[in-house]
């Protein structure tokens, strides 16, 4: 079942950490088991670029719980350090019946932080093509 506007408008600074904590439920409102699922957290424009994306599969989001139902997205400083202004986000649940489900969607507001910490300077990556 989706939960919609789960809009997050004040207290979230760029490069600042931030833990976001979803509890899920069925269309029947009981705790959905999310042990074996495959959770995707995404922030994004009107536009529908993608500007965050968290996985399960990539140990970003967390499942805990007494009903193994609340899902933490981790977002650290780097995620958000170049993000301000309006966003939407959104955060699906493929089950281990691989069934997906869109389960939460909402306006996230991010305020640019000026005080950030220096990073040092990054190097360029080449790839190599195929």
């Amino acid at each position: 079942m989706t939960a919609e506007n789960q809009d997050i408008l004040e207290d979230f600074y760029s490069a600042n950490d931030k833990f976001i904590s979803v509890t899920v439920v069925d269309a029947t409102g009981s705790a959905k088991n999310l042990t074996g699922a495959e959770i995707v957290y995404t922030i994004y424009t009107d536009k529908g670029i993608i500007s965050v994306r968290k996985s399960s599969a990539n140990g970003e989001i967390g499942i805990s719980g007494g009903s193994n139902n609340i899902a933490t997205v981790t977002l650290n400083s780097y995620d958000t350090i170049s993000l301000s202004g309006l966003y939407r986000h959104e955060m699906t649940v493929t089950d281990s019946n691989n069934d997906t489900e869109t389960v939460m969607r909402g306006k996230v507001q991010i305020y640019k932080s000026y005080a950030t910490r220096q990073r040092k300077q990054s190097k360029h990556v080449y790839l190599q093509g195929a």
